[in-house]
Parts: C-alpha cells; sequence; structure tokens
C-alpha cells in the first residue's frame, strides 16, 4: 500500500483544517476553532495509507515579526511531525478572496520558516471551490493577478480544487494522483528535513517544557499562598472597577464587553478614556476602556488621558488589567511601551496590575504558560512587575477566576494597609 505524508499550510479561515477532514472522509481536524492546532492524523483512502499534518494558520495583515512565537515553532516543526518529511505541502487558497501583494509577501514570510526546496514539493489547494460559478480554475487563476499567477508558478503550476461543501471522492483521488505525480517528478523524494533543524527544535521543546513546569509552579504556590493568608474572608467585592489598558482596539474591546456580557459597549473607536458599568453575577462591574498606544515613547495627551482614566472609577480601579492578545507575538518593544504608559499612573501601579490574555481561543486547548516561554524575556519582565498575576480570558470560567484574582488582590493591597511597613 503506496504511504503518503501531507502537510497543510495557508492563512487563517483558508479552509485549510475542512480540506485536511475531506481529504481523511471524517472530522479528525477542529476547523471551528480561532488557531489549528499542530497535529497529524493518519486514516486509508484509495488504497493509500494517509499521514496529514495540520498547522497554524497565519494573518495576511500582520507581518512574521508580530506573529507568537508559538506559531512560528509549529510551522517548522509542522515538516518534522510526519518524518522523515512530507511528500507534499498542500498551500491552502480561498477562491472566494482577492489574492493581493499582502497575502503574497505573508505567504512567502511563513514559508520562509522552511527551507526553500519545500517549493518543489507545494501544491496550491484552492478552497471554497463552489465559488468558481461557471468559470475553470485557469480562467480564475488568469484573472486573478500578478501575485496569484507569481504563486501557481512559484508552485510549478500546480494547483488542485477542493469544494469541501460536498462530500466528492473523486476529488480527493484525482489530488492524491496529483501528489504522486510530482513525487515522482522529484525523483520519488520528499521534502527533506535538516536533522540539525529538527534536533534544534527539538531542543528547545524540551526545554520549554521544563520552563512551563517552573512558571506554573511558581504561579499556583504564590496564589495558594494567598488563599492561605486570607483564609476565612470569603466575602465578595460588591463593585468591582476596572481598567482595560494596551494591545490593540479589536482585542481590548472585545474583552471589555465579555467581562461586562454585554454585546452592546465599546463598539465604537475612541480618543478617550470611556467608562462602562453592568451588573454580572451579583455585583456591579465597571469597566473603564482607555484608547491604544504605539510603541513610540507617550505624549502629555497621552498621560492625561491615562489620569483622566482612573478618575472614571473613583475612588480608583481594583485593577488595571494589562491586555495581551495571544494571537499576536510580544516584542522588545511591546515590553518598553508597556513599562513606559503603565508608569505614567505612578510607581505603584503594579501592585495593582494584571496581565489578561485575550483570545484565549487561539492558544487552541494549549497551555498559556507555552506562549509566556515562547515569547521570551520581554513579556517574563511584564508578568515578574505583576507579580506573576495574569489571567486567560475566553470563557465564562475564565471571567470567574479574572474576578476571584482581583479579590485576592484587593485583599492583598488592604493587607499592605493594615502593616506598619505596607504603606498606603
Amino acid at each position: 500500500m503506496a504511504y503518503l505524508r501531507i502537510a497543510l499550510l495557508g492563512e487563517c479561515q483558508s479552509g485549510k483544517s475542512t480540506s485536511g477532514n475531506t481529504i481523511l472522509g471524517g472530522s479528525v481536524f477542529n476547523a471551528a476553532v480561532y488557531r489549528s492546532v499542530l497535529s497529524v492524523r493518519h486514516g486509508e483512502v484509495s488504497g493509500r495509507h494517509l499521514a496529514v499534518v495540520d498547522s497554524p494558520g497565519w494573518w495576511y495583515n500582520r507581518p512574521l515579526q508580530e506573529r507568537p512565537e508559538m506559531d512560528k515553532l509549529d510551522i517548522q516543526n509542522s515538516v518534522c511531525l510526519c518524518p522523515p518529511g512530507p511528500h507534499a505541502a498542500l498551500l491552502t487558497v480561498p477562491l472566494h478572496k482577492a489574492f493581493t501583494k499582502q497575502h503574497r509577501v505573508a505567504l512567502e514570510e511563513n514559508m520562509s520558516l522552511l527551507s526553500q526546496s519545500v517549493w518543489s514539493h507545494t501544491i496550491v489547494l484552492f478552497t471554497f471551490g463552489d465559488r468558481l460559478g461557471g468559470r475553470s480554475i485557469e480562467q480564475h487563476i488568469e484573472a486573478g493577478g500578478e501575485h496569484l499567477r507569481w504563486l501557481v508558478a512559484k508552485c510549478g503550476n500546480r494547483y488542485h480544487v477542493f469544494n469541501n461543501k460536498k462530500r466528492d471522492d473523486t476529488q480527493v483521488t484525482q489530488l492524491l494522483e496529483k501528489i504522486e505525480e510530482m513525487v515522482a517528478g522529484n525523483g520519488g523524494g520528499h521534502y527533506e528535513v535538516d536533522g540539525n533543524v529538527a534536533e534544534k527544535l527539538s531542543e528547545r521543546k524540551r526545554n520549554m517544557e521544563e520552563h512551563v513546569l517552573t512558571l506554573m509552579t511558581k504561579t499556583h504556590r504564590h496564589r495558594a499562598v494567598l488563599k492561605a493568608l486570607f483564609e476565612g474572608e470569603h466575602q465578595s467585592l460588591p463593585d468591582v472597577r476596572l481598567m482595560l489598558v494596551g494591545g490593540d482596539l479589536f482585542t481590548r474591546s472585545r474583552a471589555g464587553r465579555h467581562i461586562l456580557q454585554e454585546e452592546d459597549v465599546f463598539t465604537g473607536g475612541m480618543t478617550e478614556c470611556v467608562r462602562q458599568q453592568r451588573r454580572v453575577a451579583d455585583r456591579t462591574v465597571s469597566v473603564v476602556m482607555c484608547p491604544g498606544w504605539s510603541t513610540t515613547p507617550p505624549s502629555q495627551k497621552i498621560k492625561d488621558v491615562l489620569l483622566h482614566g482612573v478618575t472614571l472609577c473613583p475612588p480608583g480601579p481594583h485593577t488595571v488589567l494589562v491586555n495581551v492578545p495571544v494571537c499576536y507575538g510580544f516584542s522588545e518593544a511591546d515590553r518598553r511601551s508597556v513599562e513606559e504608559h503603565m508608569e505614567l499612573l505612578g510607581d505603584r501601579v503594579w501592585r495593582h496590575a494584571l496581565v489578561l490574555f485575550t483570545i484565549g481561543g487561539w492558544l487552541g486547548g494549549r497551555r498559556v504558560e507555552e506562549y509566556i516561554e515562547a515569547e521570551g524575556e520581554p513579556l517574563r519582565r511584564i508578568l515578574e512587575k505583576c507579580g506573576y498575576r495574569y489571567q486567560v480570558l475566553d470563557g465564562m470560567s475564565d471571567l470567574k477566576e479574572l474576578m476571584e484574582k482581583v479579590e485576592d488582590m484587593r485583599r492583598q493591597v488592604c493587607q499592605r494597609h493594615r502593616t506598619p511597613q505596607g504603606g498606603t
């Protein structure tokens, strides 16, 4: 029985995971998540044994340098999950979207994570085949512009169309035949994974796992100490005052709506701080949404805006939530920007600060500590300043944990105030 190894690569929402399901004839990959999870599935199709690897997709409108390190590592590891390497890389391109210069740049950047030889083993897999209408795929390619024509030529004019909405074994069989034809044209070879690269990736993965366990242990120990310190103090805050800063407007506003359980708040752009208040889980929750900031040094206007935000929730916020979206990377420039802007609120702001990891669904079930470790020193320094207080926000259980941590922080601050060395 022939054995074919296939790696799926492409943009988010390009039909990549769904195509993996079509190839293997079942719901083996979760196509309903923000971020595809790096995984391999096996099956027998048309007299062939298949190993199919799914990988995280990328955003065409975000440069590679802003992509999470975890995603970059997964792209590199995708070709290592089917040793000794895939026979074919299927590059998914949706037919209902124009393939522009932005798409081309993003594709080239992400494919550069693999060696140049990957192009000799790549086939363009056009998805959403039902959108072709009465046109042939050749007519679509010709009308698609210079960047789409460049891509097809880059892949040696190898392409195929999938309609993932219908069960059609013929389209799968024809794809497998094209893969075998390509393999024959490559002298029967597959994409060669560099042994040194594979070993370095494996070593980095082992080191990350060790550091993740260390971080989780430290964080859990810190929370256990707090719980023991305030054991018996179960009274919940009647009102919770939160200030939400950092990150882009989309993820920050999404977090605000999630916390308040209200879809009609924080829906527009903003140049000033905005306060919204709702009744959530038997308590009054106020959220002050602050405008975003850039990685350039903060201006006096930004300082005035942030200080005004503090006055919107008198006598001040219980917690300042520092928004860090896990769908993006966290660079040294991000670290410097967070510190410079937060310190406009005074040196003591850090004792009230908590890192809020938003768009938690992007983790795909992985631990946030893996994201923290992959991003490295810049993010760890912010966590240190926040006393390793952090929370992922994705569901209702996460919201409950967030409120518990806010209450723990309030009790800890009150404890400082009650002790002679605590100050005010």
